[in-house]
């Protein structure tokens, strides 16, 4: 297992806590040369695959004991870090994503979009004590800075100022398997639909079989759908999708786009 735990992606070929080695998972080329996990690979079935095997409660535990492993690292230098800087400055510690170590049958942070995924520290060192329980977002962070510093965030970004204004009902979350979710302090609705650049996404959030709801309270790792007061959510989540600005082109990116974004290692 440990072998397998310290393997770049291999971790990805387990669903459900069986390890199919023989999978060819598609696979993308990063910037730096390495390759990286294609997000289809979570939609190719693997739990159809023959050749897998089951992997102990034990054996899983020991994956997540390198991830914790790896977090501990990341406070370690986070800490070293702030033990240099000056006094008086303000500081902003929180994470692009979480990760999914199997609570929902993958080892990743791109095929669900959970609280396992989704929800991740966010802390603000320097300005006193104390503890906020309402909901906040990462695109809360460049208003908050920007206001710090005395000025203002850049036309157009989203996000509040989290010292100057009203905690929302809801948040609001996209992955890249199509999934968009409305997360209040208590409930989360997620849309199943078609990929997110699929022009008929807007006409698929019209159906309500297409949502799952859950109780953050009573079901905490999001194992158990429930039925019942979502409509309002629903209707929430529609208002968004339909004031998002979508594009009408599915093209690949020019030439020009694509070197541009290998420069910045987006590619």
């Amino acid at each position: 297992m440990c072998a397998l735990a310290s393997e770049r992606n291999e971790t990805e070929r387990i669903f459900d806590g069986v390890y199919y080695p023989e999978h060819a998972r598609p696979k993308l080329q990063h910037s730096t040369g390495a390759w990286m996990s294609d997000p289809a690979n979570y939609a190719a079935g693997l739990e159809l695959h023959a050749g897998g095997i089951p992997l102990s409660e034990a054996d899983l535990e020991h994956m997540r004991d390198h991830y914790d492993g790896g977090a501990l690292a990341a406070d370690f230098y986070v800490g070293a870090l702030l033990d240099a800087l000056p006094e008086n400055t303000v500081v902003i510690v929180t994470s692009d994503h979480g990760e999914d170590l199997q609570q929902h049958g993958v080892s990743n942070h791109r095929a669900v979009i959970f609280d396992s995924t989704t929800r991740v520290p966010f802390v603000v060192l320097g300005l006193g004590e104390g503890v906020r329980e309402d909901l906040v977002s990462s695109a809360d962070v460049v208003p908050t800075l920007m206001a710090l510093a005395g000025s203002v965030p850049p036309a157009g970004s989203r996000g509040r100022d989290l010292f100057d204004s009203t905690a929302p009902e809801w948040v609001f979350q996209q992955g890249v398997m199509g999934q968009s979710a409305l997360r209040t302090e208590t409930r989360r609705l997620v849309l199943e639909g078609p990929l997110l650049d699929d022009p008929a996404y807007l006409d698929a959030a019209l159906d309500p079989g297409r949502y799952r709801l859950y109780d953050l309270v009573e079901d905490p790792l999001e194992h158990r759908p429930i039925e019942g007061d979502g409509e309002a959510l629903r209707d929430a989540m529609l208002g968004v999708l339909a004031d998002m600005e979508r594009s009408g082109a599915r093209e690949a990116p020019s030439e020009e786009v694509i070197q541009a974004m290998k420069a910045r290692g987006y590619w």
